[in-house]
């Protein structure tokens, strides 16, 4: 068996402990809401579940992260999973343009509750893949992880995740991306960054 096989084994070994399920899409990408994405974690009163899209050259990196998403959970209390699962929904509403249900207040915490969150994230999942062996381009990754980030902060300005290109293939954008995590990319995006993400967003 593949590191790759034992690693997916693995996961949803682990998983099926707490009564999650792992559940593989055959596109490009799976349904979340009133949007696409690679995958996902979710984990409520009625649905515990991990869905990655399988069709893309990504899919292991997906997995590895919402796994660590799964882990998170795991070391976190009820009051912390709720407040995160709370936020969560305040930021996906603003990306989608919902935003008249919220302070600007309500607005800004819930973005760094889920910028830092998804920081840890990344880390842990840079960490996981390399622990296990596999192979992918770290360097890329992370430069990706922080865009990910970033893009949070851009969301929040625009109320949209809308954007005129694909800003993941982008060289222009990839090219400013920190290679390693020591930026504070959850707390402040730097104004090279948010100049050249600018221009893939609608004014």
């Amino acid at each position: 068996m593949s590191k790759e096989a034992e690693f997916v084994k693995h996961i949803r070994n682990h998983l099926k402990e707490y009564g999650f399920k792992l559940i593989f899409g055959k596109g490009e990408n799976v349904n979340v809401g009133q949007s696409r994405c690679s995958g996902y974690f979710l984990a409520n009163k009625t649905e515990k579940e991990i869905r990655v899209a399988k069709n893309n050259n990504v899919w292991l990196n997906v997995l590895a992260h919402e796994y660590c998403h799964f882990l998170q959970w795991l070391e976190s209390s009820e009051s912390k999973q709720k407040r995160e699962s709370n936020a969560q929904f305040i930021v996906h509403e603003i990306s989608i343009g919902n935003h008249n249900r919220w302070s600007n207040r309500q607005i800004d915490n819930a973005f760094r509750i889920i910028m830092q969150m998804e920081r840890d994230c990344e880390i842990r999942t840079v960490r996981l893949l390399k622990q296990w062996g596999i192979s992918f381009d770290e360097k890329l990754y992370i430069k990706r992880a922080n865009l990910y980030i970033y893009m949070h902060h851009m969301w929040r300005i625009y109320k949209t995740q809308k954007t005129k290109y694909e800003l993941e293939t982008s060289r222009s954008v990839l090219k400013v991306m920190p290679k390693n995590f020591r930026p504070q990319c959850h707390i402040k995006m730097p104004a090279r960054v948010q100049k050249e993400l600018s221009r893939a967003f609608f004014n």
